[in-house]
């Protein structure tokens, strides 16, 4: 996949190819259709504050996509979910997902 990647604080971001994840047991991947970049991502790509996220770093969190995979412990039927992605400061990234009534 395409991601905007941060390498270094204060240097420019590179588009380049990622691995896609793998997912764990609870854990979803999501197709991301649509993605802002605040403030908070510049922020954090410039390492202003006292706690620095992990390098390298794909800022973005305001996602929005499709879960198309998820793991579970126990079985469940999943429909159709979009998602809203929280603020990044939730570490590991947490989802609230919202069923879509078709």
């Amino acid at each position: 996949m395409k991601a905007a990647v941060a390498h270094e604080f204060k240097q420019k971001l590179v588009i380049e190819d990622v691995k896609i994840p793998s997912i764990g047991v609870n854990d979803v991947l999501v197709n991301i259709k649509a993605c802002g970049v605040c403030h908070t991502d510049i922020h954090a790509c410039q390492g202003d504050w006292p706690v620095k996220p992990k390098m390298p770093l794909i800022p973005g969190h305001e996602g929005v996509g499709i879960v198309i995979t998820a793991r579970r412990k126990k079985s469940f039927v999943l429909i159709v979910f979009t998602l809203d992605i929280m603020w990044m400061a939730v570490m590991p990234i947490t989802v609230k997902l919202m069923p879509v009534i078709l």
